[in-house]
């Protein structure tokens, strides 16, 4: 298995056990991984996971850094439902700050 598969595999592992910190790292390093051996859809997934671990540790400015580098992957992929399924989860999380943020 290839090491950015291995680390999403770590990555979930760390999800179900709820360790959000260990969980946003694997799956930043899994999207580093991903990138270099040229799986662009797995890296961009591997980017909402770390999005969304950085979400849930209260690091709303590294998640949106998550969701945008995940939104470049997409536009750069020329992946339109890839956008719009980053764009969705961006727009949820930054409505979430609205509405819990004030």
């Amino acid at each position: 298995m290839a090491r950015g598969r291995e680390l999403l595999v770590d990555a979930g592992a760390s999800l179900k056990k709820g360790d959000f910190a260990e969980c946003a790292t694997l799956f930043e390093n899994a999207g580093d991984a991903l990138r270099e051996e040229g799986a662009l859809e797995d890296e961009r997934q591997a980017l909402l996971g770390a999005a969304e671990a950085r979400w849930q540790l209260g690091d709303k400015t590294a998640a949106l850094v998550c969701y945008d580098r995940a939104l470049g992957n997409a536009v750069d992929a020329g992946d339109k439902d890839g956008e719009a399924q980053v764009l969705l989860g961006k727009g949820f999380a930054l409505m979430s700050i609205g509405e819990g943020g004030r």
